[in-house]
């Protein structure tokens, strides 16, 4: 940002315009150029780290919010060689636009942490079964000899239900069935 700041005020002291407000502006739109790249870059990061949208991703998101505070805070050190200069103007006009300015930049930083942590700008989170395939296959061979014991449980509930011992019809089938059925005659 230095190396950016320096060759901006160089163009404008060749130009005549160093102790201007744009000189200020152009400051200011540098730090903003950098600081969204910087947190673009770490939001990046911890979405490549962070694979989930869990108590881990909240914690980082929160982090890179206190972040961006600390870093805006200290906004005015960074950009003291422009302040310096704007500060010759006395000027309350200019004083106010760089609070608007500065204010506008943190806003726009929180911005793009607030879609990245709801999901808007962030990389698609991965699912649980591929981040833990052996927990995944151990619960659903588990999941599937449970439903499978309470399915054959069902069935045998449901068959002694309706065709249960007392009943003419066994599991052994129609071929027990006594064979006394009256015979109809004309």
């Amino acid at each position: 940002m230095d190396a950016s700041i320096n060759a901006m005020m160089a163009q404008h002291s060749s130009k005549g315009t160093l102790q201007s407000g744009g000189t200020l502006q152009a400051a200011i739109r540098i730090f903003g150029v950098h600081s969204s790249t910087a947190v673009s870059q770490t939001l990046d990061e911890a979405g490549k780290l962070i694979d989930h949208r869990g108590a881990a991703w909240g914690e980082a998101m929160d982090a890179i919010s206190t972040a961006i505070d600390d870093h805006m805070s200290r906004a005015p050190t960074l950009l003291e060689r422009p302040l310096k200069i704007a500060a010759r103007l006395q000027n309350e006009g200019i004083r106010r636009r760089l609070e608007e300015l500065l204010s506008e930049q943190g806003d726009e930083l929180r911005h793009k942490v607030a879609e990245f942590r709801d999901g808007f700008t962030a990389p698609i989170p991965t699912a649980w079964k591929d981040r833990h395939p052996t927990w995944h296959t151990i619960l659903i061979g588990l999941i599937g000899a449970v439903l499978g014991s309470l399915a054959t449980k069902g069935i045998e509930n449901t068959w002694e239900h309706y065709f249960g011992a007392n009943n003419a019809v066994s599991a052994q089938g129609v071929a027990n069935q006594p064979r006394d059925l009256p015979v109809k005659t004309h």
